[in-house]
């Protein structure tokens, strides 16, 4: 079964290029599927036919290889690529919007997360047999550990980010979308750079008077520290 949808998958334009063509032509495919999550806010997964077919297509290269792992390489390096790209979209988006900050961030971070579980689906043979192989922990390990450099690595988009949330805070929910602009970057905050947010995260449409104020100051103690002066 699996050789006859080997055979339905591998285009004969592609049997006779190199790795790096052939890893190319499936990753088109795999960018395309991964847009489609940033355009449709509402996209929770997609068809499962479209799923199933990108899957095979990084499954059928990677297992006709003799070469040790050359492709699950190929495909490693593009995940990371695209996480690097999303990740300096991000702070690009962030910086140039820094009055709307928070709500750039929730979107970007809303489709992020929609995006990577996708990812992690067509890549589920790439992360068994090479990412944990590698002791890399899995595609979300890899992930997660960009996120979090971008914020330790980069103070001045964590401040942004910060003072925009502290003024939406401040301001109250204005909409149902405005709420979960709020509710998406206190997520990734509190998921990559201080895990003390992450209670306001859960209570945040029942916070009181009270809580808000909690809120608020958990913010502005999260603010980046400056390195320690130099003796």
């Amino acid at each position: 079964a699996e050789d006859e949808m080997r055979q339905k998958t591998v285009e004969p334009e592609l049997r006779f290029v190199g790795p790096e063509e052939q890893v190319q032509h499936v990753w088109v495919r795999v960018a395309h599927s991964l847009r489609k999550f940033e355009q449709d806010h509402n996209l929770r997964n997609l068809h499962g036919t479209e799923l199933c077919d990108v899957y095979t297509r990084i499954f059928n290269l990677c297992v006709k290889s003799d070469i040790d792992q050359e492709y699950e390489k190929l495909f490693f390096g593009k995940y990371v690529e695209w996480l690097e790209e999303y990740v300096q979209r991000m702070l690009m988006e962030v910086e140039a919007n820094q009055d709307d900050a928070t709500a750039v961030l929730g979107a970007l971070w809303s489709a992020f997360k929609r995006a990577i579980g996708f990812a992690c689906k067509v890549f589920r043979y790439l992360e068994r047999f090479y990412v944990k192989v590698q002791d890399m922990g899995g595609l979300h390990a890899v992930a997660r550990e960009r996120i979090r450099a971008m914020f330790e690595q980069n103070p001045q988009f964590t401040t942004c980010v910060l003072h925009s949330l502290h003024a939406e805070v401040s301001r109250g929910p204005q909409s149902p979308e405005h709420l979960d602009a709020i509710r998406q970057t206190l997520d990734v905050l509190s998921d990559y750079y201080n895990p003390a947010l992450k209670q306001f995260c859960i209570d945040l449409d029942t916070l009181d008077d009270e809580g808000v104020v909690a809120l608020l100051l958990a913010i502005e103690q999260s603010a980046p520290q400056p390195p320690p002066a130099e003796p």
